[in-house]
């Protein structure tokens, strides 16, 4: 069996796995009163002092919605804002609040109805009247955000919510929410993409890093410090807020998950293991009290979970884990098919079983999905003999990447990337199944430029994120009997 260090965000070599640290405390969250909800169990998820100027009754289920905001809990805050705006109507910030729900600056953008019910929370903000300059400030900003709102005009959006942002945080510089945001706005911006992405990273750690020296228990900086380093592929700098977000807010199921991007990075497997074994039964507890189907439960989690076991070996545990949850996201709607398109692939990828890998199903049609379907399917058809049904599964994911460039969709950006070098991977595959090595091995480099230019890092076991390119270039050449270049790839 194979066992793989990820990606060029995967830096950490092999004996960083000998050097795992305690696990995580995972049930020492701290709370604040303001953060507790009225008549409610109390709830750990973190603490945020927002000045606003409206009702006393509104600001306890306004400052639960922001600590929920901040830790993307979308739905769970939009209800914290409108218990905020039903206590006092006249509360701009909560209506700022609830319109700030419906974007997702990070990933997938608002639907047409999201944007609507947006609008319409801001057209509330601006009739309240309790609103001062600041929050008159705040209010413009997501209203400009929401206004003539497309997915193609996107990136105007971003950079103009971003600027005012900037003007807030500066004219304000004690409002740590501002910076926070100012800081997510960054990162938003370089996940669309942007020439200088990486500068703006940066920029975004200038302001976390120093707030969250001084703010320990505020869900966002914690939170936002985790996404910059992971995006700029460097996990050392975020251990210690990865360390502390699932303390900050360990009710949330997204805080106790998302110190495993960090610790996947730096190759600590029990400390992933624990968060996402807490992440997922988390959120089987949210799903039995909503009385959701059980394919709503956490699969991003367990996609983590199963990687962990096979980095470590433990490719039974992460066979019968797979085999529990199957027939669970088979049974379910296009998201759960997508969840166990993740997992498949994944297991598939992560174990040395070309033949299974063949029989990769296509579970949907969307681009993407479809496109890494194939590219396991072809891995196990080159590697299993079947030569021309691993061209045909070639020939297609081209088409389908030539489709999606065709789109010019920045949001598909890294994926793109990540789906050329895939493509040469398995020509390269293909090229050493014919003793075409030098080929294959001159591909291959050619698949490690590709991984290594700038941009956002996305980085296993995230959906999408493939075989990293220095550790397959590696695999050949030690295929190829070049022990020493093998080496130096796998150290890369």
């Amino acid at each position: 069996m194979r066992h793989w260090m990820r990606l060029k965000a995967f830096r950490a070599s092999r004996m960083a796995w000998l050097a795992m640290l305690a696990l995580i405390l995972l049930g020492s969250g701290r709370v604040s009163a303001q953060t507790a909800p009225t008549g409610a169990a109390e709830e750990n998820i973190g603490t945020v002092q927002m000045d606003i100027s409206c009702s006393a009754a509104a600001k306890t289920p306004f400052l639960r919605g922001l600590a929920l905001l901040h830790s993307f809990a979308w739905a769970d805050a939009r209800q914290g804002f409108q218990a905020a705006s039903a206590a006092d109507p006249s509360c701009a910030m909560a209506f700022w609040g609830e319109a700030l729900t419906y974007y997702d600056g990070l990933h997938n953008p608002p639907t047409d109805s999201d944007v609507e019910a947006a609008r319409q929370a801001v057209a509330k903000a601006e009739a309240a009247m309790t609103a001062t300059d600041r929050e008159r400030a705040y209010v413009a900003v997501v209203k400009a955000l929401f206004e003539n709102f497309t997915p193609a005009t996107r990136i105007d959006h971003d950079r103009a919510y971003s600027a005012a942002m900037r003007s807030i945080h500066e004219r304000y510089p004690d409002d740590v929410d501002a910076a926070a945001l100012y800081a997510l706005s960054l990162l938003s911006l370089a996940r669309r993409g942007v020439d200088n992405g990486i500068d703006l990273q940066k920029q975004a750690a200038g302001i976390l890093d120093p707030l969250f020296a001084t703010h320990q228990d505020h869900p966002g900086l914690a939170h936002y410090v985790i996404h910059t380093y992971d995006d700029m592929g460097k996990r050392e700098p975020g251990l210690a807020a990865a360390r502390a977000y699932a303390e900050i807010a360990p009710s949330v199921t997204h805080a106790l998950h998302m110190p495993s991007h960090i610790f996947a990075g730096l190759g600590m497997w029990e400390e992933t293991l624990a968060s996402n074994k807490a992440s997922f039964e988390a959120s089987a507890r949210v799903v039995r009290a909503r009385n959701q189907p059980l394919y709503r439960r956490s699969y991003h989690a367990i996609s983590y979970w199963l990687y962990a076991l096979l980095q470590q070996g433990q490719e039974s545990e992460a066979r019968a884990l797979l085999a529990e949850h199957r027939p669970v996201l088979e049974a379910g709607d296009d998201r759960a098919k997508a969840s166990l398109h993740n997992l498949l692939a994944r297991f598939y990828m992560d174990t040395d079983h070309p033949a299974e890998a063949a029989m990769m199903p296509v579970l949907l049609e969307r681009p993407l999905q479809k496109a890494e379907a194939l590219f396991v399917r072809g891995l196990g058809q080159a590697r299993t003999g079947q030569l021309q049904m691993a061209e045909a599964s070639l020939a297609d994911m081209r088409v389908i990447a030539s489709r999606v460039a065709a789109q010019q969709n920045l949001d598909l950006g890294v994926r793109l990337r990540i789906l050329y070098v895939q493509s040469k991977q398995l020509e390269a595959t293909l090229m050493l199944a014919r003793q075409r090595g030098d080929d294959a091995i001159r591909l291959l480099r050619e698949a490690v430029e590709l991984e290594d230019a700038p941009g956002v890092s996305l980085a296993p076991p995230d959906n999408g994120s493939g075989l990293p390119a220095h550790e397959f270039l590696g695999e050949a050449l030690l295929q190829l009997e070049r022990r020493p270049e093998a080496a130096r790839e796998c150290r890369v």
